[in-house]
């Protein structure tokens, strides 16, 4: 669909104009090139030349017709004699602005034109003066939104920032756009933080922060506005009811639920709900006399939440879990032993069908009334393949997938991990983003190379440094994850690949962890970013493209991993907020 070929400065949308637009586009995409013509010869006979020729370019797209191309040229070139006039009009009239949407409109025409084959004339310094008219433009834009950042208004410095975007503005000019753009929104979330509007005020910081990535003021305006919107809860490690329930379950499951728990829930409230540390709050359950046994008493809950300092207490029971079996196959099989000899084991297949039922309650600290209460049930029905074996499975020679962990009744030792730390939690990336931006912001990204398929290893160093100086940075992408720094740089010599081979030479302009997510981020000089994703059945680093001014999702450019199926799509966002279905959000602005 063209854009609307009006001088009007505000260009005002309603839902019926769409719907006109587009029922416009369908109809003349249904138009044979002779109707297409016709057409155009009546809009040339009204004098709406432009608009003519547009009817041509499309007749012409359906068919080749010289007596077409005729037409085009005539109408066309009134229309470019149109346009020339209203230029020279809108410059003597000190409107600048006014003449870089005429050029937008003729620089249309002619790409139109030329997209069928013909060439409109233009007059002498018709490129000359377009670009003096864009800087002109821009120049005027830049003086009205800096005039209105005087004023405090910044809706209105953000769209005069915003609309000089369009004029095709030199690198250096955008840049400072750009630092125009995150100086607005910057103050229009603070507008919202004094009025109360906390997720508006969030939303616009972080507009800010994506023209300026890492800036220490927006990241601080950031937790500031988290800090005086948010909910604090304190939310507690599950319990199990007694009986079947706890017979039924297997060892461990209520810890591990836990566990999981506090790694993937309360590690990443949505925004707007802070929780207190896990450690804490274990510490303060044992600081009670009867040990945890109490805690989920609706009193002693809004207790705790208070010594924690909480607004809500969030407490989970595991009230019914149910596990029933279902022998399918029982296999006899032989294997060589390590030591010596053969042994034989049995291959055991079991239908398994799982169900549990978590009830959870919420309850305000300072009053101890119930905010809400339910239950929610899951159901899992599986099938199990379980090796018994009488000696030491390890003694076993099985292929590696036999030999897995759980697979038998007598497990293989695990193995275990040295010498490096795995950081996959939030608040971990979040301390190290904040420690490594410190030491890497304004360094140059060197290299970036593979040694192993699940490993990339990236060379940091500021400017003119020796290797020694230089920082590597290892990122873990198999079966295990993290992300650990070391000093200096050795790359083998054989078996190695070089990655995002155009992304070397950038500085690396800030280090960042998504709020209330994974998702590692550097940013790079070119307002690009390597997205590092150390969680999910699919570890990856991306190379994304930056920020879109229209809203939409960035691209990924290139991977560690499987990049040419990734090379081109949406790139993964954060998910920062999920919505639950009690009143945690009341103080949300």
């Amino acid at each position: 669909m063209r854009r609307s070929r009006t001088r009007s400065h505000v260009h005002t949308f309603t839902r019926r104009h769409v719907v006109s637009l587009l029922l416009i586009v369908l109809a003349v995409g249904c138009k044979s090139a002779e109707e297409l013509y016709d057409e155009g010869q009546a809009l040339e006979a009204q004098g709406r030349q432009a608009e003519a020729a547009f009817r041509y370019v499309d007749s012409l797209e359906k068919e080749d017709n010289a007596a077409v191309r005729e037409r085009l040229v005539a109408a066309g070139t009134r229309a470019m004699e149109g346009y020339t006039a209203a230029i020279g009009a809108a410059i003597e009239g000190s409107d600048p602005v006014g003449a870089a949407e005429v050029y937008r409109d003729a620089d249309e025409l002619l790409g139109a034109a030329g997209g069928g084959g013909v060439r409109l004339p233009v007059f002498d310094t018709y490129d000359e003066d377009h670009r003096a008219t864009f800087d002109a433009a821009i120049a005027t834009l830049q003086e009205v939104g800096d005039d209105a950042y005087a004023a405090d208004d910044f809706e209105r410095a953000v769209e005069a920032y915003d609309r000089a975007t369009r004029y095709a503005p030199s690198p250096s000019v955008q840049t400072a756009l750009d630092a125009r753009r995150a100086d607005a929104y910057g103050g229009w979330a603070e507008v919202a933080l004094v009025a109360g509007r906390f997720r508006t005020a969030y939303d616009r910081a972080e507009r800010a922060l994506s023209y300026a990535p890492a800036q220490r003021a927006l990241l601080d305006l950031q937790t500031a506005i988290l800090d005086a919107g948010s909910i604090r809860i304190a939310a507690f490690p599950t319990e199990t009811r007694g009986g079947r329930a706890a017979r039924a379950m297997p060892t461990a499951f209520r810890e591990a639920l836990t566990d999981r728990l506090e790694d993937e829930v309360w590690s990443r409230p949505p925004l707007f709900v802070a929780a207190a540390y896990p450690p804490d709050v274990r510490r303060a359950i044992r600081s009670l006399s009867g040990g945890d046994e109490r805690y989920g008493r609706r009193g002693t809950s809004a207790d705790l939440a208070r010594v924690l300092d909480a607004d809500l207490a969030v407490a989970t029971r595991l009230d019914d879990f149910t596990r029933a079996e279902e022998e399918r196959e029982r296999e006899t099989r032989t294997a060589d032993r390590r030591s010596g000899g053969t042994a034989t084991y049995t291959r055991v297949t079991t239908d398994l069908d799982l169900s549990a039922t978590l009830v959870y309650e919420v309850v305000d600290a300072r009053s101890r009334r119930v905010v809400c209460e339910g239950e929610v049930e899951r159901r899992v029905d599986t099938r199990l393949r379980t090796g018994v074996y009488a000696g030491r499975v390890s003694d076993l020679d099985l292929a590696r997938s036999e030999r897995r962990p759980g697979r038998w009744l007598e497990t293989a030792p695990s193995r275990t991990t040295t010498g490096r730390h795995v950081t996959t939690s939030y608040y971990t990336l979040r301390a190290l983003a904040r420690l490594w931006n410190g030491d890497l912001a304004g360094a140059r990204l060197l290299d970036a190379y593979s040694q192993n398929r699940a490993e990339l290893t990236l060379v940091i160093a500021p400017d003119e440094a020796e290797d020694a100086d230089a920082w590597t940075l290892h990122l873990l992408l198999g079966a295990e994850r993290g992300a650990f720094r070391s000093g200096g740089t050795h790359r083998a010599r054989r078996n190695s690949v070089t990655l995002f081979e155009d992304a070397l030479g950038r500085i690396v302009t800030g280090v960042r962890v998504a709020e209330r997510d994974r998702f590692l981020y550097l940013y790079l000089d070119d307002r690009t970013r390597l997205a590092v994703l150390l969680f999910g059945p699919r570890p990856n680093v991306l190379w994304i493209d930056g920020v879109q001014g229209d809203g939409a999702a960035p691209a990924v450019r290139t991977a560690c991993l499987r990049a040419a199926a990734l090379r081109g799509t949406a790139a993964p966002s954060p998910r920062p907020a999920r919505r639950g279905r009690c009143a945690l959000h009341a103080r949300r602005g």
